[in-house]
């Protein structure tokens, strides 16, 4: 029988998968259920149903997930089924063994920020940990590989949408499909600013008209920073042209625009925002490799001054 695999280095992985699901857990018991702020997805839908009868929600949430395992099988294979049973179970069975613990506070919007919060950290150990809860994530995928015109994106909006709306009409209240709103909203901000990193850096692009060594080497000399050349042609005039690359901290930014002035007063110079770099003279390489950025682009740069000592 063909062993069912979380991925690379399995340990890891189901450490990061039980703490996202004990995230989940914390974020539903200690802010959201009590408070009726229904964030989103089956445990949004279960903590509507839970005001009015009173069926523990994690309980709630793994009938909810039967019917949609019955049809993963044939849309998407047993091994990916079986995976997400697994994740559906343990969540359910946190969010129930972790209903004991007491309502942290009863401020709405101290509730809806702090849930967002941990939820948000438990979608990042959920990404390092390629794993899925089952819940509307599952009913998503389903439908996209379906629906070849849908979007993940667009599906949750329109289940997210639709839970807010039903605790509007169940709690009589227009403020509680808000903070559910808020809740999402400081789930995904705090989700898209972990996965993209922390170490963000400035990428400088140099279009110079002098030899590229005249430049390169100052920076090299000064910065301790790798530069890469490269050959580009000018298509208004149709010259040759040299673009030099070269990742900095922000801070080193002033310096990089200082030494270009000072070599080639009519180079052309572009400061991009990048959200990671990884390798020599910033993150290891091996540290960041979890970094996922489904909304940006992730930077790569390996230094080519091997011989140089790293510039934090």
């Amino acid at each position: 029988m063909k062993r069912i695999s979380f991925g690379g280095d399995d340990a890891k992985r189901l450490v990061y998968f039980f703490l996202s699901n004990f995230l989940y857990a914390l974020a539903l018991n200690l802010f959201l259920v009590k408070n009726q702020i229904a964030a989103g997805g089956f445990s949004g839908i279960a903590t509507v149903i839970h005001s009015v009868i009173p069926i523990p929600i994690g309980t709630m949430v793994m009938i909810m997930n039967i019917p949609f395992f019955l049809f993963s099988f044939p849309i998407k294979g047993k091994e990916f089924t079986i995976k997400t049973f697994f994740g559906a179970f343990l969540y359910s069975a946190l969010v129930d063994m972790t209903a004991f613990l007491p309502t942290l506070t009863y401020n709405k919007l101290l509730a809806s920020f702090f849930g967002g919060f941990l939820y948000g950290i438990g979608v990042i150990f959920a990404v390092m940990a390629n794993s899925s809860a089952g819940g509307t994530d599952l009913v998503n995928r389903l439908l996209v590989a379906k629906i070849k015109s849908a979007s993940v994106g667009k599906m949750m909006l329109l289940v997210d949408g639709l839970v807010a709306l039903l605790a509007i009409i169940v709690y009589k209240n227009v403020e509680a499909g808000l903070y559910a709103i808020f809740t999402i909203y400081v789930c995904s901000m705090i989700t898209d600013k972990g996965l993209a990193g922390l170490d963000y850096a400035s990428m400088c692009f140099i279009v110079t008209h002098r030899p590229p060594d005249e430049v390169a080497v100052p920076i090299m000399e000064r910065l301790a920073r790798g530069v890469t050349n490269i050959p580009a042609v000018g298509m208004f005039m149709g010259e040759e042209r040299n673009i030099l690359m070269v990742a900095v901290k922000p801070r080193e930014t002033y310096r990089v625009k200082e030494i270009v002035s000072e070599v080639d007063d009519r180079a052309f110079m572009i400061v991009a925002h990048a959200n990671e770099v990884l390798g020599n003279g910033f993150k290891d390489l091996v540290a960041g490799r979890h970094s996922v950025l489904p909304l940006s682009v992730e930077t790569t740069f390996h230094s080519n001054l091997k011989s140089r000592p790293e510039v934090k």
